[in-house]
């Protein structure tokens, strides 16, 4: 058995797996294990903003503690009447964040603590340094928070890569069956901006770009797929593949009525720091 705020252990065997049900949120929680472990985590019916809304299904793999990062940059998808939501979560005490061109955020993390908040446009967000990693969380209310006859897209989050997991290939597939797909891209300076390489859009290239922050480092960019007239209109269901010759980052949304799928398209799994071998 396990207690509110109390530590407690299991032992497993290879390929043995255990479940936790637990009324509560678990944000925060800290699993350590000595060897590596593959941690799950997802909600049967999850209702976003509140209990009282609509619910929908989520299920999420955790990124390693050895892949977080002191800096993400933060773009979520555009859904007509809502501005992005935004989770926080701390894994080392005494974390300061700072924000570009003087965003607004939460200033402090301490381990564990989690902060949710909304913004209205793409930011980035650093800690004083790479000890003091964190997590970052997209999330998108129920439709019905929105007022809209046709209720586009469903409760849903995706943790957004560091800047220093992102890479020069990527490989992914879209699902046909949704009416609305986004695909978020996110390119770094270094040194220089270079073009990220998209077969089905006009000129083969994703374009559209709009800089982050005031030093020039970053520039993002969404694609609407399939949208007749539009930059990306070729961009239909199915596998696609993105290179550039300096690393960025992307990640899909997407939804339909009542329902939506997010997931990360351009991530390195390298280590990024040592936090043990089996820290989530």
């Amino acid at each position: 058995p396990a207690f509110p705020d109390a530590p407690f252990s299991l032992r497993l065997a290879a390929g043995e797996h255990v479940q936790l049900v637990e009324s509560h949120s678990l944000a925060g929680s800290t699993i350590a294990a000595s060897a590596p472990i593959g941690v799950f985590v997802g909600h049967e019916c999850a209702g976003l903003p509140d209990e009282n809304a609509d619910c929908d299904h989520v299920e999420r793999m955790l990124l390693p503690s050895a892949l977080l990062a002191g800096e993400r940059v933060a773009l979520g998808p555009s859904r007509v009447g809502e501005p992005v939501q935004w989770k926080l979560v701390g894994a080392v005490d005494d974390t300061r964040l700072e924000y570009s061109d003087g965003f607004d955020g939460p200033s402090t993390l301490a381990a564990g603590e989690a902060v949710e908040f909304a913004a209205d446009s793409p930011f980035v967000v650093r800690s004083q340094d790479d000890a003091h990693p964190f997590r970052l969380l997209s999330v998108m209310h129920n439709c019905s928070s929105l007022g809209q006859v046709t209720c586009p897209g469903d409760a849903e989050q995706l943790e957004l890569g560091g800047t220093a997991l992102y890479v020069e290939d990527a490989t992914f597939f879209v699902d046909p069956t949704y009416a609305r797909t986004q695909l978020l891209v996110v390119r770094v300076a270094d040194p220089e901006l270079a073009d990220v390489r998209l077969p089905c859009a006009v000129d083969e290239l994703v374009g559209e770009w709009s800089p982050v922050g005031k030093d020039g480092r970053f520039e993002v960019a969404r694609a609407d797929f399939d949208i007749p007239g539009g930059r990306y209109d070729a961009c239909e269901g199915g596998l696609h593949r993105m290179t550039s010759d300096a690393p960025f980052g992307a990640w899909v949304w997407s939804w339909d009525s009542r329902n939506s799928i997010a997931y990360s398209v351009a991530l390195g799994t390298s280590p990024y720091h040592d936090a043990g071998p089996g820290e989530q």
